[in-house]
């Protein structure tokens, strides 16, 4: 039996389900041996990495020649930096390494999509990278997620010389599907597009339907035949950040894409659960759009008004016009009487009251006459003649008029 990548990954699937019960030992302890040191009797070790040797001795590899063969996971990184046969980026058939130094945990690549790898591994659970669980499980993992190391190849009997790549053969434009593949996953590892696959592939009537094992055509470069197989690195994809109200079904139809599709470029631990912020890959060919459409509102029919029966008019009555009436003339004002002359008012003399007729006025009493100063006699005496008659020429005057 070759030893090839499809039959380790097909007997790795085979135990996906096995799980340890606590106290026991494993199958897979057993098959390696007891390393001392160890409880119940040199079997109570991790067996991540014992799960991964016995695996590729059963599918014919030679130990510590085409693998690594040993219990510990610093071990196998060790063996494959040596030999050259360590990577970065991931193949299908790898080891995937995980922790420090990748000396925590080991699983085994099934698949390699644009974004996360799908893995079987032991001593693990259906979710998470590390060695909790105690059971035989396959999932997905983020090709970033931190807690990745590295890859360790083992020397495949289909690789050339070399180290050359283990992903499926793609020959004559034909590829075989392998599990946990999609359409577009196939698109992103060969380059092209999903509609391009399913331009050659009239039997495919659902894109999002392709089973184990199928063979479908693909699109084949020039000189594609003449020239050997070299590693794939898986096209850079296009990202988009979710904003408030988005959903991956809005999110795929402004895209261009479908859900299935969109949900195989991501490894969503809750499709039904995004936030805000949250970094989406698109499939590969698809450039992202700054926002997505709203959900179409579903289109409501138009309510059909029924016609209101109209009502029997009431009849008016005639309006009769009334005659107009005649002006009535404006009454004349009486004139005001003029007003009475006021009446001599009372008036007092004294003390008591007045005796005048009525309507005389009061008389204005003379001033009285100011008496003239007396003149001294000596100033009389020596007045000059003339200037004043004596009480003598005056009594002597009348006599002479009598005469």
């Amino acid at each position: 039996m070759a030893y090839t990548a499809e039959t380790a990954i097909r007997l790795a699937r085979a135990e996906v389900g096995y799980h340890r019960n606590k106290g026991t030992r494993t199958k897979y302890a057993e098959a390696f041996g007891s390393i001392p040191g160890y409880g119940d009797g040199g079997y109570g070790y991790p067996w991540c990495q014992a799960f991964q040797s016995i695996i590729h001795k059963a599918a014919g590899g030679r130990p510590d020649k085409d693998y690594p063969w040993t219990a510990g996971c610093a071990v196998a990184v060790s063996w494959a930096k040596a030999r050259g046969r360590f990577s970065s980026t991931p193949r299908v058939g790898d080891m995937i390494m995980y922790g420090a130094g990748g000396g925590s945990h080991v699983e085994l690549v099934a698949a390699v999509e644009p974004g996360r790898v799908r893995t079987v591994g032991g001593n693990t659970s259906g979710e998470g990278t590390s060695y909790a669980g105690g059971s035989v499980a396959e999932k997905w993992v983020s090709r970033t997620n931190p807690n990745v190391y590295g890859y360790v190849r083992p020397a495949y009997a289909e690789a050339p010389a070399g180290g050359g790549s283990t992903e499926p053969t793609v020959g004559g434009g034909k590829f075989t599907v392998r599990k946990g593949m999609t359409l577009g996953g196939i698109a992103a590892l060969l380059g092209t597009s999903v509609g391009a696959i399913v331009a050659l592939n009239p039997d495919i009537t659902n894109p999002d339907s392709i089973r184990e094992g199928q063979v479908i055509a693909v699109p084949a470069k020039p000189g594609e035949a003449e020239k050997p197989t070299a590693p794939t690195t898986p096209p850079k994809l296009a990202e988009y950040t979710v904003k408030r109200g988005d959903t991956l079904w809005g999110i795929a139809t402004a895209h261009g894409v479908t859900l299935p599709q969109l949900l195989a470029a991501n490894a969503f631990s809750n499709p039904n659960a995004i936030t805000p912020g949250q970094v989406v890959k698109l499939p590969a060919g698809v450039a992202a759009k700054a926002s997505t459409p709203a959900p179409p509102r579903q289109a409501v029919a138009p309510v059909k008004a029924k016609p209101t029966p109209a009502a029997p008019a009431k009849p008016v009555k005639p309006v009769v016009a009334k005659p107009a009436t005649k002006p009535t003339p404006a009454k004349p004002k009486p004139a005001r009487p003029a007003a009475k002359p006021e009446g001599p008012r009372k008036h007092f003399h004294g003390n008591c009251p007045c005796r005048c007729p009525e309507g005389a006025s009061r008389p204005t009493p003379a001033p009285a006459p100011t008496p003239a100063p007396a003149m001294p006699v000596d100033a009389a005496a020596a007045s000059p003649v003339g200037s004043a008659a004596s009480p003598s020429d005056a009594a002597n005057s009348s006599a002479g008029k009598g005469n």
